[in-house]
């Protein structure tokens, strides 16, 4: 008999591997690092949050929390930081709400995102930036 047509395809899908290979993928980072103060800056004049095109994000429930796969990097996410990237993951471009401003774990999970190229502000006339 055969083995199972999934593990034919993908051998990364055996169960004795950790599932760490679903963010293998890296993209370029941007030139100047972003910090918690000034991206909280922009997010203050409601400047949407754009996922990379390039980029991959998938999560993982975990507990109370989640653990959010992006581009190569596995982030262990909980409360709002949890909650911001489930919808990182569900939708490429978001506007980032007063409770996710306001927690340090969310904006320290969008500074790490936007350091490594993964999402960027929306800008209607020049695209991600």
């Amino acid at each position: 008999m055969p083995p199972p047509m999934h593990r034919v395809a993908n051998p990364f899908f055996a169960p004795d591997r950790p599932i760490s290979w679903i963010s293998v993928f890296r993209i370029r980072q941007p030139e100047a690092p972003i910090d918690a103060e000034e991206l909280r800056g922009y997010l203050a004049e409601d400047m949407a949050v754009q996922r990379n095109p390039a980029a991959r994000f998938a999560f993982i429930r975990q507990g109370e929390g989640v653990v959010l796969f992006v581009n190569g990097q596995a982030h262990a996410c909980a409360g709002e930081a949890a909650a911001l990237a489930e919808r990182l993951c569900a939708q490429p471009r978001l506007t980032v709400n007063s409770v996710w401003a306001a927690s340090d774990a969310a904006i320290g999970l969008l500074v790490t995102l936007f350091n490594q190229g993964s999402v960027g502000f929306d800008d209607e006339e020049e695209g991600v930036v």
